[in-house]
This record gives C-alpha cells, structure tokens and sequence, in this order.
C-alpha cells in the first residue's frame, strides 16, 4: 500500500465515522422515545439505563386511546397541517411565479420584503394575529390556526419557489410562448409540471413545519376539543410533578411517526436537474 492508498483509506475510515456519529446522534432520541413507550414504569426509572426493554408492555398506548383525547388531536394536527399546505401552495405558487417571471415596478421592493419577514421569528406574530383573529370571529377554530400557519409558511414558501422557477431554462418559457401559452397556460402546464419535485418538497416542509407547531395553537385554542398534539402533550406535564414518561413517550411516537413518514416519502423527489430533458432539441 502506497502513501496515496494510505490517505485515501484514512480519509475514507473518517467520512464513515463521523456519518456513524451523526447518525446515531440523530436516531438515538428516536429509539429511546420508543423504548421508554414500551418500558414497564420500572424500567424507566431503572439506574443503570435498560438500553433494551426486557418486560415489553403497551399499556401506555392503551391508555392514551382510552383515556385521552389523543385521536381527536391526531385528525386535528392533520386537518391543519393539510389545510396548510393546501392554502401555501395555492398562493406561493402563483406568486413566485410572478416574481420570478415578470418585471414590474416595486418587484426588487417586494422579493426583499419577503425575505425579511422570513427572517422574522413567527413567534413574534402571534399576538398580532390573536387580536386579529379574536375580532373577526376564528379564535379557537381549526381553520384559524391553519390561517395562521399559511401567514407564517407563506413567505418562506414564496422565497423557495422563486429559486426553483428561476432554475428553469428560459428556452422553456420561450418555447411555451411560441407554442401559443399565454401567462396562465405557461404557468399551469408548465412552470408548476416541471417544478413539481418542488412542490412536494416544499409541501413537506410546511406539512411538518404546521404539525410541530406550538406556540400559535396554544394561543389560538381554549377548548379540549381543538387542541393539537403539540398542546395536549405540553398539558400533561404542566402543573404535574409526577410526569408520565410512558404516556409522553408513547404520544411522542405518534406525533414523529407523520414527520418521518412524509420525510421518507419525500426523499426521492429531491433530486439535481429537475428540468433534465425538459427543452426541446
């Protein structure tokens, strides 16, 4: 083995190490949410750890179906961060378009404006959009937060749209416009066909960025039955002394398992050359 072989491999031995370190960094607090979900309480509080669960119960899943309201938390975390992504996509699309497309007076204005408030942290609009929401009547409706979630998403949303429309080949756009497009056929049976990996990223983005969501929710929310997953989780530790471990690991589970789901479907849309083939010869 050469010195250039020896390198090589040395290098190559770190790359997979430190891809092991973070891997494990990052799946660790997954695999031990779930193995608490399935301790007996004695194991839980067990000194040393029981790294692997030797009495498996799944009492604690029992009792959050029966007990709580967990699945009408589900289908209400599902409804927002649907209607989220539904109402983002719907104005983000066509505004990024035209921001990305067109020359108009005050674009440079309004493209810098959206990146600020991107930049803005969401939490400081909650209470704008409490006093807001609370005179028009949507305070503690699920639509309500979703509005809220659209307000927060869109301009990150707009901002990510517009670098994928700007990727586009502008032979595409001409082609279209030859071919007889006007503006509304260039943008919805081309521009959003070939920017569509796009969309599914970014509507990921957003789903999970909705369903995580706390600090809106709570504010927006005062009845049982239109809390999220997010709030039914914070309730069960406030004002609690004796946190049930069990139960928030078991609910934890339930809350990573749409997240990790939508991640690993999106994997395969983000992809390089997303207009790979798409001008004509």
């Amino acid at each position: 083995m050469n010195k250039y072989q020896a390198k090589k491999m040395f290098w190559t031995g770190m790359e997979i190490l430190v891809a092991a370190v973070f891997t494990i960094y990052f799946l660790f607090p997954i695999y031990w949410t779930f193995t608490t979900s399935i301790k007996e309480r004695s194991q839980i509080f067990q000194l040393p750890p029981a790294w692997i669960p030797t009495k498996v119960t799944l009492q604690y899943y029992v009792d959050i179906f029966t007990n709580t309201n967990v699945g009408r938390y589900f289908l209400n975390s599902l409804f927002i961060a649907c209607l989220a992504v539904a109402g983002t996509m719907l104005l983000a699309l066509p505004a990024a378009f035209g921001l990305s497309i067109f020359r108009f007076r005050g674009k440079k204005l309004i493209s810098d404006g959206i990146i600020t408030i991107r930049m803005v942290p969401a939490l400081l609009f909650t209470i704008p959009y409490f006093v807001i929401f609370l005179k028009i009547g949507l305070t503690d409706k699920l639509t309500g937060i979703a509005l809220c979630h659209i307000a927060v998403n869109l301009p990150f949303a707009i901002w990510l749209f517009i670098n994928y429309f700007k990727e586009l080949p502008t032979t595409i756009y001409e082609a279209a416009l030859i071919d007889g497009c006007n503006n509304f056929s260039l943008f919805s049976k081309v521009a959003v066909k070939l920017v569509t990996p796009g969309i599914v990223t970014v509507g990921i983005l957003v789903f999970i960025n909705s369903w995580n969501e706390f600090s809106m929710a709570l504010t927006m929310v005062f009845s049982d039955e239109k809390k999220t997953l997010p709030i039914a989780i914070s309730s069960m530790i406030q004002y609690n002394t004796d946190i049930p471990y069990g139960t928030l690991s078991a609910i934890g589970m339930i809350v990573m398992i749409p997240a990790i789901l939508t991640s690993l479907f999106a994997q395969k849309f983000i992809v390089d050359g997303i207009t790979a083939g798409a001008v004509k010869g």
